[in-house]
């Protein structure tokens, strides 16, 4: 019990201060989150109350519920209640298998993404593994053209420390972007890379996907603090690989993963999908919010001049 206290006192520290990750120790890595990405917006039970009260969100669709609960009362309304409620199900059940069908498409390209193969350097191995199975403080192993998976720190690469990236996932540009690594790590070989044990003191997740203020140290003791300052080198955005980017004109390059999942950059910047208004729906809605005032007003108005009349 105690145990869990500290570790959920250490827990909250980390996530109010400094991110601290440390290289080929999983166990020190366990509060971060693995690289499972979803942009989904429902799942199997969340799907039709989100769905209904999304729906309902539309004031037309309540102006015809009201009218539907209305006509289920034969005192005051002597039309068949099938009428209204039966186009109503239908036009609900249309815009939910919409929904639906594109939520689906956004699910698999999550899976695409998320069971996309990498390799990892652990100790004097290489393992292959899952896109989604990577954790923060992993050494990942990239060739050219493959797509970054997560956030990574460039430790080394084929061309003395540097590497291109294509950004054209993030901001729209095609040209390439020079990425280098530190002066601590560019010469490091393989075997010294997959028995790498050093510390990246970074910010917590944020989205802010030109900035990266955070220092890396290569020899360190058993707590990053321990490390004197002339252990620590600086390390700005030009060191950090970021998601959904690509690994250009460079045979391979090895990097230190440090935000994996929906806290990369670019998943700190993506919106729930938004519920979907066409410019017709938009002009229908301020009509029917215009009919149901006015068809308000009238009953306020005739039912007083009715009151006043059996007077």
């Amino acid at each position: 019990m105690a145990s869990q206290i500290k570790k959920f006192i250490f827990r909250e520290k980390q996530e109010r201060g400094n991110r601290v990750v440390y290289a080929n120790e999983p166990q020190k890595n366990t509060q971060y989150p693995d690289n499972t990405i979803s942009n989904t917006k429902y799942n199997i039970f969340t799907f039709i109350p989100k769905n209904l009260w999304e729906q309902f969100g539309k004031f037309m669709n309540l102006y015809f519920l009201i009218i539907g609960l209305l006509q289920l009362w034969s005192v005051i309304t002597p039309v068949d209640p099938l009428s209204t409620w039966g186009a109503l199900i239908f036009i609900f059940a249309l815009s939910a298998i919409k929904e639906a069908v594109d939520d689906y498409h956004r699910h698999q390209r999550d899976k695409l993404a998320n069971d996309r193969t990498y390799v990892l350097l652990r100790e004097d191995h290489r393992l292959t593994v899952k896109a989604k199975e990577i954790r923060v403080g992993d050494i990942i192993y990239m060739e050219e053209d493959e797509e970054v998976p997560c956030d990574i720190v460039l430790l080394s690469s084929s061309s003395e420390g540097s590497c291109y990236v294509q950004t054209s996932n993030l901001d729209g540009e095609t040209d390439y972007k020079l990425r280098r690594s530190s002066n601590k790590t560019a010469n490091m070989s393989f075997d010294d890379l997959g028995r790498f044990k050093g510390v990246v003191e970074c910010a917590q997740p944020n989205e802010e996907i030109y900035r990266f203020d955070s220092r890396l140290a290569v020899h360190v003791g058993r707590r990053a603090h321990s490390s004197t300052s002339s252990d620590w080198a600086s390390l700005s955005a030009e060191n950090v690989l970021l998601q959904a980017t690509h690994l250009r004109n460079t045979d391979w390059i090895v990097g230190l993963v440090v935000y994996t999942g929906n806290q990369t950059k670019v998943g700190q910047n993506k919106k729930k999908p938004p519920t979907k208004w066409t410019k017709l729906d938009k002009i229908i809605n301020r009509i029917t919010i215009f009919i149901f005032c006015l068809q308000l007003t009238l009953v306020v108005i005739f039912g007083a001049i009715g009151e006043v009349w059996r007077v």
